[in-house]
């Protein structure tokens, strides 16, 4: 089984916003009410311009394999402030596939959860999913590559 890798795009995580603000940027239908700063796995956010890349499988795939995969090539799984860019200058992407970003897990009733994008009825969803249970074959993971000097912000 062959790994499809498509770089998409640069993006631009853009400094001085808000948590709150980021998600909001996205004008999704309905987002998961879990999703909250005080749960924010990743601080500082690290802006600047990245490399977007997306990784499908095509089948099947575990957390461990689907992380590895992210990995490769000097890339890094992408964190929630990389899948928010995405979701505010791709809009529409998410109605094609789901959207993961491995890199930020959020731990929230106990669990180990990873942020997706997603649709349903062309509803545009910002989510949660857990990182235990495999992920489908329809899913493609964020992987991202810093292009220029970043900024960390804490």
């Amino acid at each position: 089984m062959t790994n499809s890798k498509k770089v998409i795009d640069t993006i631009i995580v853009k400094p001085g916003i808000s948590f709150k603000e980021r998600i909001l940027a996205g004008n999704y239908s309905w987002i998961n009410y879990l999703l909250t700063e005080s749960d924010f796995p990743n601080k500082p956010i690290i802006v600047g311009e990245w490399a977007f890349r997306l990784i499908h499988r095509n089948k099947n795939i575990e957390f461990e394999e689907a992380q590895r995969l992210c990995l490769c090539d000097g890339w890094q799984t992408a964190r929630f402030e990389h899948l928010l860019a995405l979701g505010e200058k791709f809009p529409e992407m998410q109605k094609e596939f789901p959207i993961v970003a491995l890199g930020s897990l959020f731990n929230i009733q106990g669990g180990s959860d990873v942020p997706i994008l997603l649709s349903y009825k062309s509803q545009r969803i910002l989510t949660l999913n857990s990182k235990h249970r495999n992920f489908g074959r329809d899913i493609h993971f964020l992987s991202v590559h810093k292009i220029f000097k970043s900024l960390i912000l804490v």
